[in-house]
């Protein structure tokens, strides 16, 4: 049995973790761990859990930076294995890239081609409130300075809205022999496509591991791992270094 799980392969400017994997890693890896525990037991030949780097199209999307998303890389890996050591001899933690199963410049070609035609196809048809919570997220994610004037801007932030929506589309068909394997169970962190199973990054946490913080909350039944937005995180700790 394999969970396989798409997750950006960065860290948000907007997260007080920026712009290492960290603690919200930690829970998220730990979480999933601890969701699939129960069948480690009674399975023998046990579970993979795989997290699916999308790093390699990140730069298209969001304008990061190589040397920013190696370091994340190899921080990742280094919470896996971390991990790794108290769990279940037969549940393997594992990162994969995206590049390993791409030719990254003919995708990154075909994004932005199907991604202008979801402009009006998809984008123009959404709410205003979902206009308004994808171009949020852009805005929030985007690692290089954004236009001045208002106008451009949001055609940058819709240009990138649309690029994310065609690369899901995408990916989707491309590895659907993968993700949709009869042992494979392709796991969305909030946001993916029909047919996926939709999950927090843990138990008490709705938003992407690689967006937010991880903090702990002291309870007289002992800690609490939650993974929060980074507004919601600055309110509880405006002055708390990462």
């Amino acid at each position: 049995m394999r969970l396989f799980i798409p997750f950006g392969g960065y860290k948000s400017p907007a997260s007080r973790e920026y712009p290492e994997a960290s603690w919200a890693e930690v829970f998220a890896i730990a979480g999933m761990c601890e969701l699939v525990s129960p069948i480690c037991r009674i399975h023998a030949p046990g579970v993979v859990i795989e997290f699916s780097s999308d790093e390699a199209v990140v730069p298209l999307f969001m304008g990061a930076d190589e040397v920013v998303l190696n370091r994340y890389r190899s921080r990742f890996d280094h919470i896996l294995s971390v991990v790794a050591a108290g769990q279940h001899r037969n549940l393997k933690l594992k990162q994969s890239l995206l590049r390993d199963d791409y030719d990254i410049d003919g995708l990154s070609r075909r994004i932005r081609e199907l991604g202008k035609a979801l402009e009006s196809r998809w984008f123009s048809n959404l709410f205003s409130d979902e206009k308004a919570r994808f171009l949020g997220a852009a805005e929030r994610n985007c690692f290089g300075a954004l236009p001045m004037d208002l106008e451009d801007r949001m055609r940058v932030l819709t240009r990138s809205v649309c690029q994310h929506q065609a690369y899901l589309e995408i990916d989707n068909v491309e590895r659907g022999t993968i993700l949709f394997a009869p042992t494979t169970i392709p796991i969305a962190l909030r946001r993916g496509l029909d047919g996926w199973l939709h999950l927090g990054s843990n138990r008490r946490s709705a938003v992407q591991f690689w967006i937010g913080a991880g903090v702990l909350d002291r309870r007289q039944t002992g800690m609490r791992a939650h993974i929060l937005p980074p507004k919601r995180y600055l309110s509880l700790a405006p002055n708390r270094s990462a």
